[in-house]
Parts: structure tokens; C-alpha cells; sequence
């Protein structure tokens, strides 16, 4: 295994050498809230949802004491099934991080299976995941349970993505993936939506112009025309 493949392929990798019946996600540098988290989520499998999405808690850590910052997780989703979940997902109505989740193995394996995907993406990782798997899933649990603790420091990879050319282009060209890794399962109607939603690619093309470089931002504006982007096409005619 390489270890330098990055998130995306991490992740899928280590499900599919995993054994048990459910999967949860969990980063280095995040923990979970306390050593009963798993056991309290597990008494919600009796009618073995594919997914139980509970909630974060982001917290900073300053001379090994932990702050509390804000919380987040499953809105006023409670449950949903396969004729709404990818919906309301792609909608922003339920998070679409991959943490917080508890997924079946059964699901996630079939998710990644059909995604069959081992490119080196580092951002839009639990996006892609995230839709693959609601694609696939058939029931839905959200609860207020709080059992994430979810990381924030400057050097995060997150943090860091605007803060040089190479970062910024890595973050464009991910987008891209991530983009056309969804569209494989989504309908028109909610590709569209989710491409309305996902702006950051216009700001990270204004970041990537600001450092002149005419090669990278002709590579990038091709990226747009392959796929019938227009949102940036006049600032790109600039460097035709």
C-alpha cells in the first residue's frame, strides 16, 4: 500500500481489508468524544440502517486542553430511505462529511466497488465518498448524539490549501475529480444543483491568476472547457 496516495485512496483501502459490520472514519488527529461512543451508536443498529450520522463536536487543542468551538451534524434529518436520501444529501440537508458517520461495511464495500477509483485525491475525498455510498444505501438515521471530535488547527491539509501555487492547483485539479466522479451518480437535475452549490473552484481560479502563472492557468482553463464550464470563461480568454 502507498501510503502517499492520499485520503481517498486510504480510505478505500482500508475498508476493504476490514472484517467487521460496520465502518466509522475516524482522522489522526481527531478522536472520538469518549470510550463508550461505539457502544451507545451500536444500541441504534436494531433496524440495521445503512448509515447513523451523529454529531461533531470541533474543538482546538492549546497546551493539551481541549476547547470546545461549535457543533454540527444531521440538521433535522432523522430518517430518510433510497428514494430521498442522495437528494437531500446533495441538497446540503444532510453533512456530506465522510466523519460522523457509522456505515455498514456491506454498503461501503458496494460504494467503492462501483466507484473503482484509486486517483490521488486529497480534497472532495468525502464528498465523492459520501454520494457513492448514499447512492447505494437504503435507510438513513440521523441523532443528536454528539461522539466526534472533529480537529481544527491552521496546519491542517484543509487549512492550508490557499496557502501557495502548487496547493492551490492541487485544490482545482481535485475539484475536477471530485466532479466527475459524482456525476456518475447523479441525475441531471442533482448534478446541476450540486455544481451550483460547489463554488470554490471560482475563488480558487481568482487565487491561482493572483500568482501570474500563464502555463498553470491555461491548464486549468482547459479543465473548464473540457467540461462546458462557463462561469470563468472571461477571465480565461485573457490567457488564450
Amino acid at each position: 500500500m502507498d501510503l502517499n496516495m492520499g485520503p481517498f485512496y486510504c480510505r478505500q483501502f482500508g475498508v476493504n481489508q476490514s472484517t467487521g459490520k460496520y465502518i466509522l472514519q475516524l482522522d489522526a488527529d481527531d478522536s472520538l468524544r469518549h470510550q463508550n461512543v461505539l457502544q451507545d451508536l451500536l444500541t441504534l443498529t436494531n433496524d440495521s440502517p445503512d448509515i447513523i450520522h451523529f454529531w461533531h463536536q470541533g474543538v482546538k487543542i492549546n497546551e493539551n486542553i481541549i476547547e470546545n468551538i461549535s457543533a454540527w451534524g444531521n440538521l433535522n434529518v432523522k430518517t430518510a430511505n433510497n428514494s430521498n436520501m442522495l437528494r437531500l444529501l446533495v441538497q446540503g440537508q444532510i453533512h456530506w462529511l465522510i466523519h460522523g458517520k457509522l456505515i455498514k461495511r456491506d454498503t461501503f464495500v458496494k460504494a467503492i466497488h462501483l466507484l473503482n477509483d484509486s486517483r490521488h485525491l486529497i480534497y472532495g475525498d468525502d464528498e465523492v465518498l459520501c454520494i457513492a455510498i448514499f447512492s447505494v444505501a437504503s435507510y438513513y438515521k440521523g441523532t443528536a448524539y454528539v461522539g466526534y471530535n472533529f480537529t481544527q488547527k491552521e496546519e491542517s491539509v484543509t487549512g492550508s490549501k490557499y496557502s501557495n501555487k502548487n496547493n492551490i492547483i492541487k485544490v482545482i485539479e481535485d475539484y475536477f475529480s471530485a466532479r466527475d466522479l459524482t456525476q456518475r451518480f447523479l441525475t441531471e437535475r442533482l448534478f446541476t444543483i450540486r455544481n451550483s452549490i460547489t463554488q470554490d473552484q471560482e475563488i480558487n481560479l481568482d487565487n491561482l491568476i493572483k500568482f501570474n502563472d500563464t502555463f498553470a492557468i491555461t491548464k486549468v482553463c482547459k479543465m473548464y472547457e473540457e467540461r462546458g464550464i462557463q462561469t470563468q470563461s472571461s477571465k480565461c480568454d485573457l490567457y488564450k
